[in-house]
């Protein structure tokens, strides 16, 4: 028995007719689906050929252009100058030296006096302060003249000769602290500071031709600073000369 295997010539053209449709179905809903692709293509032109594979140039930046970029990053970052602090100007003080205090010594107004046989001086040392500061430990200092003895008995009290009394040693009398002169209690304005010195005079030890004794007194403080000095000459008085005659003995 032969069996037909051929498929029927109505079965054909129906199957053709299926895919046909099937065929023009898919076309159609290709064509629904790229219709809104190609309108916006139609609009944007660039972004249409940029889809479709379509190079875009590229606008690249040129040497100048980079150069300007760069100028512009390192004027931007660069840091803002300190200004310097200008010092401030030194101040330099001027020193004005103290000027140093002249003491302007007071003459003594008491006149030495020489006792008529010569064999006494008696000086009454006065002193003034007006050298405008106070005089610490003021004191009077005198070296005792060739041919004299500082005599302490008649003097006034308190001087003190700590190495002799003879010629040549040195006798002080201390006053003590003496304010400037008005200044103070008014007792103390123009006030004199006095001290009596007596100084026996060695007449049998004097030179023939001897006619006055010399010596200085000065007035200084505690420290050594010397205020006054009195430069003092007392006259001796004339001596008679005294001669001897010697007459030859005579034996019987």
């Amino acid at each position: 028995m032969h069996t037909n295997d051929r498929t029927p010539p109505a079965q054909v053209v129906a199957g053709k007719l299926i895919v046909g449709k099937l065929i023009s179905a898919l076309c159609l809903l290709t064509l629904l689906l790229l219709l809104p692709t190609v309108a916006y293509a139609a609009d944007k032109p660039s972004k249409a050929l940029a889809q479709l594979g379509t190079p875009i140039p590229v606008m690249l930046p040129t040497l100048a252009d980079v150069t300007g970029l760069q100028e512009q990053g390192n004027s931007a970052a660069t840091v803002p100058t300190v200004p310097t602090a200008t010092p401030s100007p030194t101040i330099t003080a001027t020193v004005t030296p103290t000027p140093t205090v002249t003491a302007t010594p007071t003459p003594s107004p008491t006149v030495i006096t020489v006792d008529p046989s010569g064999e006494k001086i008696v000086y009454e040392v006065a002193f003034t302060n007006n050298t405008g500061e106070t005089i610490n430990d003021a004191k009077i200092d005198i070296e005792v003249p060739p041919y004299t003895i500082f005599n302490l008995q008649e003097s006034t009290q308190n001087w003190e000769c700590p190495t002799g009394i003879t010629s040549g040693n040195t006798c002080t009398y201390t006053w003590g602290d003496i304010p400037p002169d008005s200044v103070g209690a008014a007792a103390l304005v123009n006030a004199v500071w006095t001290s009596t010195m007596v100084l026996d005079v060695l007449t049998d030890q004097l030179p023939p031709n001897a006619e006055a004794i010399a010596f200085d007194v000065v007035v200084l403080d505690g420290a050594g600073k010397i205020y006054a000095t009195y430069n003092l000459s007392a006259t001796l008085p004339e001596r008679v000369a005294v001669y001897r005659v010697l007459l030859p003995i005579i034996r019987q």
